[in-house]
């Protein structure tokens, strides 16, 4: 007996010992950032009057813009001229109420032709909904920037199953019990089932919101292989955490397009991320060849294994593919405060506090992160946009999501 207690003893120390210098998984990962006064500023830089409720909207030659309003119980779809004050101008297209639907029916020239015939009707922006007919199972890229991966400390992109529908551009989120983060990502929504080699000529496009649950992460993710995916999906697929703007848009030329674009994301007005597609490691047709490539493996969604798309060699027509997000998320590496905490609740616990010194600092991180509410809270406000692609506005509220942490 004596022997096996000098042995645990021993195990612990060393545990420690790894925890104090920094060396190993938990030391080299991100998990949170320790206290308000740690989180980077990238920006000093709030939100213009003018972002707050207009876009700029793409010449007919150069992209289909479409919205979509409720009207009378039924749903219109309409080809956007402009985006300002608040109030969406459009013409309606006769006998549509889904983009997709429209652009297979009648084509890109038919549609330019008819975006200039008609006198525009107007409507609220905040009477749009969700401006396609989207599914559940959707997918996403992971550190698909560098300034993110460096920022988190993750040296690949990878991907992963996105499991929750699209969610409209102005609902609330309640910030649950976790710690709520944000995302600002282009999504790319095929138009029709995409196989391996094939480039689709048109694609859609949308801005959107990937929220993560960084608790639910740090309690599932594979520390020794974080660019596995796994507890990705668990962690960015609770109820609305796939929020999309309120504008689909179709380019005449998509790969130039999209790589143009700026991504932006306020809380509070204050700017927190700002980048473009045309940084990211995979591009798009590199992102295509990866969910192909990832066939028949399998991610675990609360219990439940689900594939990266639901029909093997198929990307299946209306998926959103968010294809990653830039630097300025909540999500960072530990400071050396942090580990040493963590590796002292262990020793003093006799590894009795958690299974391994990693399980240890994790605790320690998520109950300093939540003492210091480095997280998204409450009363706050989240904006996202970016010109010729969309405007998201999403407010904190108390609640729950009613789903598994």
């Amino acid at each position: 007996m004596f022997t096996n207690n000098r042995g645990r003893r021993a195990a612990v120390v060393a545990a420690f010992a790894a925890a104090f210098v920094g060396v190993g998984t938990a030391a080299t990962w991100g998990v949170t950032r320790s206290s308000a006064g740690d989180y980077p500023v990238y920006f000093d830089e709030r939100i213009s009057d003018d972002k707050r409720d207009r876009v700029d909207i793409a010449e007919p030659a150069e992209a289909l813009t479409f919205a979509r309003v409720r009207n009378a119980g039924a749903t219109q779809l309409i080809l956007v001229r402009s985006y300002e004050n608040g109030t969406v101008s459009g013409v309606p297209v006769p006998g549509q109420a889904d983009p997709v639907k429209a652009f297979t029916a009648l084509g890109y020239d038919a549609l330019r032709a008819q975006a200039g015939k008609k006198e525009p009707v107007n409507f609220p922006a905040t009477e749009l909904t969700i401006p396609f007919e989207g599914h559940g199972h959707n997918i996403a890229m992971g550190t698909n920037y560098p300034e993110h991966g460096a920022e988190t400390s993750i040296d690949s992109a990878f991907l992963f199953p996105k499991m929750v529908a699209p969610s409209v551009h102005t609902d609330d989120l309640p910030v649950g019990d976790g710690l709520l983060d944000y995302e600002v990502e282009l999504g790319m929504v095929p138009l029709t089932d995409l196989h391996p080699g094939e480039s689709p000529e048109y694609l859609g496009l949308v801005l959107t919101d990937d929220w993560s649950n960084r608790e639910t992460l740090l309690k599932h993710v594979n520390v020794d292989d974080v660019a596995s995916g796994d507890g990705f999906t668990s962690a960015k697929s609770e109820p609305g955490f796939l929020t999309v703007g309120s504008l689909f848009v179709i380019p005449a030329d998509w790969q130039k397009f999209h790589r143009e674009l700026q991504l932006e994301l306020y809380v509070d007005d204050e700017l927190r991320q700002r980048g473009t597609p045309a940084e990211q490691i995979w591009d798009a047709p590199e992102i295509f060849r990866q969910i192909f490539a990832a066939g028949g493996r399998r991610w675990d969604h609360f219990g439940t294994p689900v594939t990266v798309t639901d029909r093997p060699d198929t990307i299946p027509a209306r998926t959103v593919i968010q294809t990653g997000t830039p630097e300025g998320v909540v999500m960072r590496r530990p400071s050396t405060s942090d580990k040493i905490a963590g590796g002292i609740a262990y020793v003093t616990s006799f590894g009795q506090n958690a299974d391994t010194v990693v399980d240890s600092a994790v605790g320690v991180y998520i109950a300093r992160a939540h003492e210091d509410q480095a997280y998204l809270q409450p009363g706050m406000k989240v904006i996202t946009r970016a010109d010729r692609l969309g405007l998201i506005e999403t407010s904190i509220v108390p609640g729950s999501r009613a789903t598994k942490q």
